[in-house]
C-alpha cells in the first residue's frame, strides 16, 4: 500500500522489497565470527541402559553357535593354568631380590652412608622397584582381560536364559537354548579358577611394587639428608681449630706470645 500509485515498470518496488530483506536477514544472522556460547546447546542424555531381551525365533540358531563359538575362544585363551606362568615366575624372581634388598645392612644405617654409597644403593632399589611396576601393570592388564572375557560370558548367558524362560520357543528351539546355556556355564565355570589367580597374582605383584616405593622413598630420604649437611658446620674451622683446649698442643700450634721474641 505505500507503494500505490507507483508507475508500472518503476524499479522502486523491487529495491524496496531487496532492501526490507537486507535488514531482516542482518538483524536476525549471527555476527561474522562469532560462535555460539559454550554450554548453550542442550545437552544430548545417554540412553539408559535396558536389560536384555530375548533373542528372535528365527536368530536362535544363529547366535547359538556365535555364542558358543566365543565361550570356546575364552577357555582356549583364558583357560589353561600356563597362562600366567611367565609372570608368576618373574614375580618369585622379584620378590627374592626386594627381600634381599630389605635384609641388606645399609638399610640400617642410611644417615651415617656417604653419598656415594647411597647413590648406588638408590640404583639397585630403582632398577628393581621399576620391574615391579611393569610386572603390576602386565598382571593388571592380563586380570582385567580376563575379568572382560567372564563378563562377556555371564552377558550371554542371562541374554539366553531371558530367551529359554520366554516359554514361546518350540521344542528345537528350547533344546537348542538350553544347551548353549550350558555351554555358557560349563565355560564360565571353567574360567572361575584362572580368573581367581589372576586377581590373587594382581594383588600380590600390586604389594611388591609397593614395598619396592618404600625403599625407594626410604634411600630418597636419607640422600636429601646427606645433601643438607654438606652445607652444615659440624667441626670448626681449621683456622680456629686452636681455640679448642688442649688441641693446638696436639696440632703443634703456638701463640703469637711465643714467637714475640724473634720479633
Amino acid at each position: 500500500p505505500a507503494l500505490r500509485g507507483t508507475r508500472v515498470g518503476s524499479k522502486v518496488p523491487v529495491v524496496a522489497a531487496v532492501a526490507a530483506f537486507a535488514l531482516v536477514w542482518t538483524a536476525t544472522a549471527p555476527a561474522a565470527g562469532v560462535l555460539p556460547a559454550v554450554g548453550t546447546a542442550t545437552p544430548v542424555e545417554a540412553p539408559a541402559p535396558t536389560a536384555s531381551e530375548p533373542i528372535a525365533l528365527a536368530r536362535i540358531p544363529f547366535e547359538a553357535e556365535a555364542a558358543e563359538a566365543t565361550a570356546q575362544e575364552f577357555v582356549e585363551r583364558f583357560g589353561t593354568a600356563a597362562r600366567d606362568t611367565p609372570l608368576r615366575e618373574h614375580a618369585s624372581t622379584l620378590e627374592s631380590a626386594v627381600a634381599s634388598l630389605e635384609r641388606t645392612p645399609a638399610l640400617s644405617q642410611l644417615e651415617s652412608l656417604s653419598i656415594g654409597r647411597l647413590e648406588t644403593l638408590q640404583r639397585q632399589v630403582a632398577f628393581h622397584a621399576g620391574a615391579a611396576r611393569t610386572l603390576a601393570a602386565d598382571a593388571t592388564a592380563s586380570a582385567g582381560e580376563l575379568s572382560e572375557a567372564v563378563a562377556e560370558l555371564e552377558g550371554l548367558r542371562a541374554t539366553w536364559r531371558i530367551t529359554v524362560e520366554g516359554g514361546s520357543l518350540t521344542p528345537p528351539l528350547r533344546n537348542r537354548a538350553d544347551t548353549t546355556v550350558q555351554r555358557l556355564d560349563a565355560a564360565e565355570r571353567e574360567l572361575a579358577r584362572p580368573l581367581e589367580a589372576a586377581l590373587a597374582l594382581e594383588s600380590q605383584t600390586a604389594a611388591l611394587a609397593a614395598r619396592a616405593r618404600r625403599l625407594e622413598q626410604r634411600i630418597a630420604r636419607a640422600l636429601r639428608h646427606a645433601d643438607a649437611r654438606l652445607f652444615h658446620l659440624d667441626v670448626p674451622p681449621l683456622w680456629r681449630a686452636s681455640e679448642a683446649p688442649g688441641v693446638g698442643d696436639r696440632l703443634g700450634v703456638r701463640s703469637l706470645e711465643d714467637d714475640q721474641r724473634f720479633i
